[in-house]
């Protein structure tokens, strides 16, 4: 189980989890008011890393958690989103408004009387019916719930405003941009009978190219918790698009949650340039498995470049384990794909505290590099 010493009242802390197989970060706004961003499950408990953690610390998180953000429908960052969604029924629930066309018939099924189409077979789109499930639930028993707690999100969106003792918190969505969110109606149009062709103006958008980024200031500190969102070639979509918003918070950020495990994909040197101190506090969430683990040891190199303080929640592992010959032989024969999986969930702490400043708490798997 996972254990911590309560935040103080004037404390803003960020709390990632990365146990490899997904990523979670939660949000302490004050004063026991909680945001959580993503879920992923304990893989020692089966539940809800995000409701172990509050419960840890003597929380309850049906009334802790204040706020829900669903950064984007990726299987790797929803994991238990729907026991959460059930457990906290006064949550406000954010979500992007640039959806896919399987979340967005999903989603339609809230507004309808129509059955939606609901594809079971993948991991997303599952949970993502879980939730509408519960969901449908509190729209039955209270008309208002939808205009009251769910939260369509896009670029330059106020989420949250609060304070803690003399400094005003504040969390604001950088993206999807308006060119995402346009993109995403084009999707939606090649559901009209008739539009098949429509489709082929722009290349299909992926949930990364969605994904919702979160600016939290307190005070004289910000923070950037960048999701998965990719560069795009679009300069109007994807971190471009954030970087040449007139309406971003002006600043600079002391703290990044580099974007998709530090892939190189999600890299912008005008991000780090114009929106990162340069002695910033950076970090990853390590994804295991697939054909490697990100980040690679060229990322982590190229994110040195720009801040010494890097922290990761996994120590990145690139290579097989070795095993004999006829054993290898055997599960290439039954095995289409294989991931490296742990039962430790690593875990940044990083508190930013009125009167001592910012400090990291690591647990083991999570290191410096």
């Amino acid at each position: 189980m996972l254990a911590s010493d309560p935040p103080k009242i004037d404390d803003l802390e960020i709390t990632l989890f990365g146990p490899g197989i997904g990523e979670c970060a939660l949000v302490h706004l004050g004063y026991n008011d909680w945001m959580v961003v993503d879920s992923c499950l304990n893989p020692v408990t089966k539940n809800p890393i995000a409701i172990d953690y509050l419960k840890s610390i003597g929380l309850n998180p049906a009334s802790a958690i204040k706020l829900l953000i669903v950064s984007h429908w990726h299987a790797d960052h929803i994991g238990g989103l729907s026991e959460i969604t059930r457990v906290c029924p006064e949550a406000k629930i954010s979500y992007s408004l640039a959806l896919l066309k399987k979340e967005f018939l999903t989603i339609v099924k809230l507004f309808s009387d129509e059955k939606s189409l609901i594809d079971r077979k993948t991991a997303s789109t599952r949970e993502l019916a879980d939730i509408i499930k519960e969901l449908e639930k509190r729209c039955a028993a209270n008309m208002d719930y939808k205009s009251r707690y769910l939260v369509p999100t896009r670029s330059d969106q106020l989420l949250y405003r609060g304070q803690m003792n003399d400094k005003n918190i504040e969390v604001r969505a950088l993206s999807p941009s308006n060119k995402s969110i346009h993109n995403a109606f084009q999707e939606f149009a090649a559901l009209i009978p008739g539009n098949s062709g429509f489709r082929g103006i722009v290349p299909a958008p992926t949930p990364n190219h969605n994904a919702i980024v979160l600016w939290i200031k307190f005070g004289k500190t910000a923070v950037l918790l960048g999701a998965d969102l990719e560069e795009t070639s679009d300069p109007l979509t994807g971190w471009s698009a954030v970087v040449n918003s007139h309406l971003r918070p002006s600043g600079k950020a002391n703290i990044f949650k580099v974007p998709h495990h530090g892939s190189k994909s999600a890299h912008s040197d005008a991000v780090w340039k114009e929106m990162i101190d340069p002695s910033s506090i950076a970090i990853l969430t390590t994804k295991l498995g697939g054909r490697s683990s990100i980040p690679k040891h060229s990322d982590i190199r190229r994110i040195k470049r720009y801040t010494p303080s890097v922290f990761c929640s996994n120590e990145p592992k690139h290579k097989r384990i070795k095993r004999n010959r006829t054993v290898e032989k055997t599960i290439k024969g039954v095995v289409k794909t294989r991931k490296v999986l742990g039962d430790k969930i690593g875990q940044i702490q990083v508190r930013i505290s009125s009167k001592s400043g910012i400090s990291v708490n690591l647990k083991e798997p999570a290191t410096p590099i």
